[in-house]
């Protein structure tokens, strides 16, 4: 028994398909069913049951917790050893949503890369949901994920405000307004726009957790938004506005990061509600039973450091009649 094996024997359980699990671990099938076999000698009975389908035995299931404990606790020892020799060389796996990911490969990585070039960064996009998970099991070092769940197994802080705006078609507040209304409408939402004035219009809502605040802030504000669109991805809402379909809401961040795909058309106000601009906020979320090392630590300071100097006003936009 090695803790090769006990990878392997872990990963296969994702997916219960030597072929799929062999493939995304770039090895031979073969050499993922020795690995099997090694342990199931090792520990001298079946780890799976083969018919109908792969599964786990009840030994299985054993040697499954076992595995999962070991992977963590074999992380924490490669983070005392690489704070040992001051982080210069390891792993650091980390994760975002699409457009988060984007934005920080692109903005913190190189400066992360200045002081740890040896560092070998992997990256994982996911939803918010899968991310805390994956921080729970150990697959990941830290996520970096939208606020709102209550893991009591995750710790978290939070180093962003991220303001949310109001992507409008121009042809869909004439279509819906009135050319008059409609000019009353975009002077009134220049300085923060708020939900009611546009409630006539059909929406693109997000199926994630900035779509779950937002549904609860529609409920707050006594509007049932008239959904066109659902997806989960953040480009997808914002092309459908760009096309005049549906309008949609968008965080700072995730507008820098598809701003190719808001057309000149967009009407883009930020958010209030009850006279406050409406914020989704971004945590650095780890495992408590882990202490982050000196690399990680130097991440989240990038982190808190680029939040702090964001400006929000230069997205607000009103299309000339």
């Amino acid at each position: 028994m090695d803790i090769t094996s006990l990878h392997y024997f872990r990963e296969l359980t994702k997916d219960f398909n030597m072929t799929k699990t062999a493939a995304r671990l770039y090895i031979s099938p073969q050499t993922l069913s020795n690995h099997i076999q090694r342990l199931e000698q090792y520990y001298g009975t079946p780890l799976f049951s083969r018919k109908p389908a792969l599964a786990l035995t009840v030994a299985g299931e054993f040697v499954l917790s076992f595995a999962q404990e070991m992977e963590k606790e074999n992380t924490k020892l490669r983070d005392i050893l690489a704070d040992i020799g001051q982080s210069e060389r390891g792993v650091m796996r980390f994760g975002a949503t699409v457009s988060r990911g984007k934005y920080l490969v692109t903005h913190l990585l190189p400066k992360f890369y200045e002081r740890y070039p040896k560092i070998q960064v992997q990256f994982f996009s996911n939803n918010t949901q899968r991310l805390e998970q994956m921080v729970h099991d150990g697959e990941l070092d830290f996520a970096v994920t939208i606020d709102g769940a209550k893991t009591v197994e995750l710790m978290r802080t939070q180093f962003m405000a991220d303001q949310v705006y109001l992507c409008v078609p121009d042809n869909l507040l004439a279509q819906y307004y009135g050319d008059e209304e409609a000019r009353a409408v975009k002077e009134r939402s220049r300085d923060g726009a708020v939900i009611q004035d546009f409630t006539k219009l059909p929406f693109s809502i997000l199926a994630n957790r900035l779509g779950e605040r937002m549904s609860d802030f529609f409920m707050r504000e006594g509007c049932a938004p008239n959904v066109y669109f659902t997806g989960d991805y953040a480009y997808q809402p914002f092309a459908i506005a760009t096309a005049g379909i549906a309008a949609c809401y968008g965080t700072y961040m995730c507008m820098v990061e598809n701003k190719d795909t808001l057309g000149p058309n967009l009407n883009i106000f930020p958010l209030m509600s009850q006279g406050n601009f409406v914020y989704q906020y971004v945590s650095f979320a780890w495992n408590k039973s882990r202490k982050p090392p000196a690399h990680v630590q130097y991440f989240l300071e990038l982190l808190q450091q680029d939040a702090a100097s964001m400006k929000h006003a230069e997205l607000t936009r009103i299309v000339d009649d």
